[in-house]
């Protein structure tokens, strides 16, 4: 991903790149976001949307006031929060991070692929992201990380494509997993933060029981969990409408699993299924654990992972979400 220095620009304008079955739109601009995911053939959005922000975007934002939507990344913490002990003790990191409330700019572009770059205000590091449509349903994503410093380089990476589900989803993890750690959980219905429930079926602080794997609209869900150490790197997301989206990666390099789940619009449902690099959100609570990435002094780190979108016509009346 390496590009002369003269070629590194800031585009105005969003990108959009295609392929046989898949149109992707990103807009550098606004944190480098994909706005757009949509199988052309199936006429189907996987991402969910809203109308564009006119005031995004906007760095320091607090999270009640986050412009949440599309393909984000979350980089170099995900919660806010001061950083951990080192040169940087002390200094916040805003809610999803620096990269998603900051302009990329673009390093390469073509009509199947783009390269998109962007350094941090407070912190020493720049991230690249290189966007391709390997074949007709698959999208590859490689990304690196490079360490400006001259002091090791403590950070959280985490994908968020937030997808809409707003007909309804069930999330499909590898066989065993069994267990999910809480990062956060609205009115407390799966107990304690940082605590560790059985995945998918429970039961909620207030006795009932759900299957935290089938996922409705306006059900009031907010939550984030975790797996800790995925025993393979792949998850999956099937829709009602018969819209699967599947993730893979490499479990050496991308170890977690956070996953996000919204029911809490009327009529409304969102997931994000996030392949990360250290948990949880709070960067100095995943540096007590242990469970952070560390760059060394002017290191780097890369790692990729593929998204494919399919659809089959007749799943809808197959998928049953009972």
């Amino acid at each position: 991903m390496d590009t002369p220095a003269s070629a590194r620009v800031l585009t105005t304008g969003d990108l959009t790149l295609e392929s046989e079955h898949l149109t992707l739109i990103m807009s550098p601009e606004r944190g480098g976001r994909i706005i757009s995911l949509a199988h052309r053939l199936a006429t189907r959005e996987a991402l969910w949307r809203q109308s564009p922000r006119p005031d995004w975007p906007r760095y320091g934002a607090p999270a009640s006031d986050a412009d949440i939507q599309g393909w984000d990344e979350c980089c170099p913490a995900i919660g806010p929060g001061s950083y951990p002990p080192g040169p940087w003790e002390g200094v916040r990191s805003p809610a999803q991070g620096e990269v998603y409330a900051l302009p990329w700019r673009v390093l390469e572009a073509d009509g199947r692929r783009a390269v998109l770059a962007v350094h941090g205000v407070r912190f020493p590091y720049e991230l690249q992201r290189d966007v391709a449509l390997i074949e007709p349903n698959m999208v590859r994503v490689r990304y690196r990380i490079a360490n400006h410093s001259a002091v090791p380089f403590p950070f959280i990476w985490s994908v968020h494509p937030l997808l809409d589900v707003s007909g309804g989803a069930r999330i499909v993890l590898p066989d065993g997993v069994d267990e999910v750690i809480v990062d956060s959980t609205v009115h407390d219905r799966l107990g304690a933060v940082y605590g560790r429930i059985p995945w998918p079926r429970l039961h909620t602080a207030d006795g009932a029981e759900v299957d935290l794997s089938t996922v409705q609209p306006g059900t009031g869900w907010g939550d984030k969990l975790y797996v800790a150490q995925v025993p393979e790197g792949w998850c999956m997301l099937q829709r009602s409408d018969g819209l699967t989206v599947e993730l893979h990666w490499d479990t050496a390099t991308i170890p977690s699993l956070g996953i996000w789940i919204d029911t809490q619009g009327e009529g409304e449902a969102r997931v994000a299924l996030e392949p990360c690099l250290g948990y949880p959100d709070i960067l100095s609570a995943a540096a007590e654990w242990g469970r952070h990435a560390l760059l060394p002094p002017y290191g780097e780190q890369t790692w990729e992972m593929t998204l494919t979108v399919t659809c089959t016509p007749t799943a809808s009346s197959a998928l049953s979400l009972t």
